[in-house]
């Protein structure tokens, strides 16, 4: 009797599927766990804005300066130029002092590249100890207050409960002593 051998050439189908299941396998486990992103940073939004300043290092001065109507927005870490990011504002913000009389702060032009000047809308500085020059910000119909003591600001609807803001402040202090 003859004996037929039959030379096998190609992979059947349940070869495939198992060989698929495997690569995939490995896929998952090991390269879908790389982080692809560029920055460990969150997004800098402006209800985060204070904590997220506070994780860059520096030694003396750490300062976010947004030029061009708050287009654009550079970071400087003792001032050096540590990170730049887009669209933090979409028009130009409104940025009052910290207490009732709501006096408009206005910021000194940065020069940057070869003598060019930009008007500088935004600006929020943390010293050495960590702490922020207070201010308020009005934005797209609502009010931010930046007060060095939290890592969020406090978001209000309009600008008249500003002065209800500072008369309850006022309130709890006096409660606490």
């Amino acid at each position: 009797m003859w004996t037929k051998t039959i030379n096998k050439k190609s992979f059947t189908l349940i070869e495939i599927v198992i060989v698929t299941i495997i690569v995939s396998l490995v896929y998952y486990f090991s390269i879908s766990n790389l982080s692809f992103k560029t920055s460990d940073k969150e997004k800098i939004d402006l209800l985060n804005l204070p904590k997220i300043m506070k994780s860059y290092p520096y030694v003396n001065t750490l300062i976010l300066k947004c030029i061009d109507e708050g287009k654009k927005c550079l970071v400087f870490s003792d001032d050096e130029i540590v990170d730049e990011f887009d669209d933090l504002f979409e028009t130009k913000p409104v940025v009052y002092s910290y207490d009732k009389n709501l006096d408009i702060i206005y910021f000194d032009d940065i020069e940057l590249k070869h003598l060019d000047r930009y008007e500088v809308v935004f600006e929020y500085k943390l010293d050495k100890y960590n702490k922020a020059k207070d201010l308020i910000l009005e934005y797209n119909e609502k009010i931010y207050i930046y007060n060095s003591f939290y890592d969020k600001a406090k978001v209000l609807d309009y600008i008249s409960d500003v002065n209800v803001y500072f008369e309850e402040n006022e309130d709890r202090i006096r409660d606490a002593f």
